[in-house]
């Protein structure tokens, strides 16, 4: 009998992506640097993104700072508009 396959198994993105999401969703809240370690984009990148609003962030004393469980939530989102 063939056992059931994973939302990551069936994710056109693969198990990596997923794994990453999971990671992300476990963190306490992300800096831009680690965020960007964690999506494997260019620090510049995540803060442009935080800049044009296109990424869900925080600004807490005029840092910014990413809570892991919207930004996981906004990925799977972004992936699922990606599939259709």
């Amino acid at each position: 009998m063939k056992g059931k396959s994973s939302f990551a198994d069936e994710s056109p993105l693969g198990k990596d992506y997923m794994d990453t999401i999971s990671t992300i969703a476990k963190a306490g809240l992300l800096t831009g640097p680690r965020l960007a370690r964690l999506l494997r984009l260019a620090k510049k990148t995540i803060a442009r993104m935080a800049r044009e609003d296109r990424i869900p962030h925080l600004l807490l004393g005029g840092h910014t700072r990413f809570n892991p469980q919207t930004v996981a939530g906004w990925l799977l989102a972004a992936q699922q508009t990606e599939v259709k």
